[in-house]
């Protein structure tokens, strides 16, 4: 199985199998209430703004509602959701709208589970440490603080954040390999403008 062979973690074989045994109510409110306060924290953080975030967030539910049935399970569910939760918040940044299609939560029972998930956002975002340098980080453009965030923050591994930045779940393996290295060279930029900025304000 492909899951067992790219090593998925627990809660992903379990998401996996339920939704292989039909329980797709199951399998997509396990996954809101696993993933969405950390995805929630990230959106937080990378848009800045909290009526972007939310409206980001409650696109971001809709999406994983119409997509979760026909996810293949071919790189880690995490990685999926946070191609979602940036694509979600691209789209709303630029007020694209799309038809209205049926799905397969209630919408009452999708604000029930993004109540619960922005109450478990608050303690989370509460333990990452705010300070001089988050400053810095959130003065940032928009794609680098995003780049700071998934690979530092979340500590997503190379290829999965060039899938994030991509946007894109099919991306073949020379195109993630090239936005990877990209990536990687940004990544040691943004590493040096900082430090020499926290110099500048005598916080290193």
């Amino acid at each position: 199985m492909v899951a067992e062979a790219l090593g998925r973690d627990p809660f992903e074989r379990m998401v996996e199998e339920r939704c292989r045994s039909g329980d797709l109510r199951g399998a997509l409110e396990a996954t809101l209430k696993h993933f969405g306060p950390e995805v929630n924290g990230f959106l937080a953080r990378a848009s800045g703004d909290e009526t972007l975030a939310a409206e980001a967030f409650s696109q971001l539910c809709e999406d994983i509602c119409y997509g979760l049935a026909g996810f293949e399970w071919a790189s880690s569910l995490r990685t999926w959701v946070y191609v979602l939760a940036r694509n979600a918040l691209c789209r709303v940044r630029k007020r694209e709208g799309r038809a209205r299609r049926d799905l397969p939560l209630s919408l009452a029972e999708i604000s029930s589970i993004e109540a619960h998930v922005r109450t478990a956002t608050l303690p989370f975002l509460r333990t990452e440490t705010r300070s001089a340098m988050d400053r810095l980080r959130d003065e940032l453009d928009p794609a680098d603080r995003e780049l700071l965030i998934l690979r530092v923050d979340r500590d997503l591994p190379w290829d999965e954040v060039a899938r994030v930045t991509l946007g894109r779940m099919d991306a073949d393996e020379l195109t993630i390999k090239r936005e990877s290295a990209r990536l990687r060279q940004r990544f040691q930029s943004l590493k040096k403008a900082l430090r020499q900025r926290a110099r500048d304000e005598g916080l290193l």
